[in-house]
């Protein structure tokens, strides 16, 4: 059985702006190393307590975060370990072996905002939490202190409860078995956070979820086409080839998702990558309900080929499946596009800010937007009440056409010449139009003619009888002639005929004309014409 093909998302266009959006969101965090922190060797330079460095900018919680940072990635352990407060601590010279295990830890598990660290000397009250980890059942918070110097200077270090926690805060993200038994030449150089047995890890689960979708796909289309296949309906094979795809999606971005977490990439890598599998996951989810509910309204009111015959009461079942599906349609890519951007803080941040303000944006979107509401409306009521159908022919704006498609806040009206007209669907709500095909579609056409008092009536009468049951598109219902009015010229005679279809009738209308202006051309010499 041949079906259409599903609607489906752009899936590569979406993930593109997933990209984009994670880049714009991740570029805000704090910087991770371009080599591993754990390839250079900690110096063995004695570290004070508190040092007085000139070349380490401590002024600000910001400026000293930074500034650990930036040695930790060019390899100074020593410089780094300037940015801690050391005093009390048992052994103050393995600072640059805590400055190593500390940038270990930021790099591959954390995710400082550098823009939410204050960058004022006087912050807080000198006390600043720029990242929290969980140990065992306890938070332990990364804090930031304002320390008097021996100089008399203020600086910010990371404080001695931070300095004495390093060790345990270091264990909760120990290097994973995996990395252990890695041959050393994938584990250095560290990009991004992450060891190259981790870049290549995350390429094989790409392959992997790919391969596993497809292949429980192929399994459900297998086994639950064998079982719709026992049935004596048709809806259940249609959903089985509706949702082979979508359904491969869905698993294959869960269990990518599910095998990056288990790689320990880096926080960074690792959400941009937990982004791009709920954004699979959404969006095959969406697709799953477009596909389904499309296959369902087509099983319900399978569309009209070309040319075909259609009773008015499946006129009225497909134009409300068409508006209905339409509009579920933009409801589910609305709510999919919704669910997709909320993932971004920049997105949920925007859109607080634009709650704050709902009071005039509504009133000025309200406005705005007044029209395009007016017209979704419209459309809702027309699936309702249904002034016009497709396939229903309409005398509108002076011409004879027929409904070709109907839209969610317009109609397509296709005249005889192949024109095609947009009309909103407001229009036929608000202002009077002929439909006449509403109620029925057997149509009664009228011929008028103008003929002279001497021309025998009944003699056209014949003669239109005998072209009507001459002519295929005749029904038999009627075919009379009145004299409808006269002047001082002559009568005019109106020929009522009846058909099955608006068009029909207009074949059949045209058929008499011509063979009744022919019947008075021969008829006594054409003396009775007009």
């Amino acid at each position: 059985m041949k079906t259409r093909r599903p609607y489906s998302l752009p899936l590569a266009f979406i993930i593109a702006i997933v990209l984009v959006l994670t880049g714009s969101v991740e570029g805000a965090h704090a910087r991770g190393p371009t080599t591993d922190p754990t390839t250079h060797p900690a110096p063995a330079a004695p570290s004070p307590g508190l040092a007085v460095d000139a070349t380490i900018d401590r002024a600000t919680p910001r400026r000293a975060l930074v500034s650990f940072l930036d040695a930790a990635r060019a390899g100074d352990f020593a410089a780094a370990a300037h940015c801690f407060d050391l005093r009390g601590h048992t052994d103050a010279n393995n600072g640059p072996e805590l400055a190593e295990e500390l940038s270990y830890v930021l790099y591959r598990r954390s995710a400082i905002d550098l823009s939410q660290v204050p960058d004022e000397p006087a912050a807080h009250d000198g006390q600043v939490t720029v990242d929290t980890f969980t140990v065992g059942d306890q938070e332990v918070p990364l804090l930031l202190v304002r320390v008097k110097f021996d100089d008399g200077i203020q600086r910010w270090v990371f404080s001695r409860a931070t300095v004495r926690r390093i060790p345990d805060i270091a264990a909760t993200v120990r290097t994973s078995q995996w990395e252990q038994r890695m041959p050393r030449a994938l584990r250095t150089p560290v990009v991004f956070g992450n060891a190259p047995w981790q870049w290549l890890g995350i390429l094989l689960a790409l392959a992997a979820a790919y391969a596993i979708g497809r292949l429980v796909a192929a399994v459900f289309a297998r086994v639950g086409g064998r079982f719709a296949r026992r049935t004596t309906t048709l809806i259940d094979d249609m959903l089985v080839l509706a949702a082979k795809r979508p359904l491969g999606t869905i698993v294959a971005s869960s269990v990518f998702g599910g095998l990056v977490y288990a790689l320990q990439v880096s926080l960074a890598v690792g959400k941009i990558l937990q982004h791009l599998a709920y954004t699979g996951f959404v969006v095959g989810f969406a697709w799953l309900l477009l596909a389904a509910f499309g296959q369902i309204a087509r099983a319900i009111s399978p569309e009209a080929s070309a040319g075909e015959f259609v009773p008015p009461d499946r006129a009225g079942e497909r134009t409300r499946r068409a508006l209905l599906q339409r509009i579920a349609s933009a409801a589910i890519i609305g709510v999919t596009v919704a669910l997709l951007l909320l993932q971004f803080d920049v997105v949920r941040h925007v859109g607080l800010s634009l709650l704050a303000s709902a009071g005039i944006a509504g009133v000025v979107l309200g406005l705005a937007a007044q029209k395009s509401l007016s017209g979704l409306i419209a459309g809702i009521q027309l699936s309702i009440t249904q002034p016009i159908r497709l396939g229903d022919t309409i005398f509108i704006e002076g011409e004879i056409g027929i409904v070709q498609d109907i839209f969610l806040t317009y109609a397509v009206i296709r005249f005889w010449d192949d024109r095609c007209v947009v009309v909103p669907l407001s229009r036929f709500l608000d202002q009077p139009f002929q439909n006449w095909t509403l109620l029925t579609h057997d149509l009664t056409a009228v011929v008028l003619l103008h003929v002279k008092f001497t021309a025998p009536v009944d003699r056209l009468r014949e003669r239109a009888r005998e072209l009507c049951e001459a002519h295929p598109k005749w029904d038999k219902r009627r075919c009379d002639i009145q004299v409808g009015d006269s002047d001082m010229y002559g009568m005019i005679v109106r020929v009522m005929i009846s058909s099955r279809s608006p068009s029909d009738a207009w074949e059949l209308k045209c058929s008499v004309r011509e063979g009744l202006i022919v019947f008075l051309q021969t008829l006594d010499g054409g003396v009775h014409l007009g």
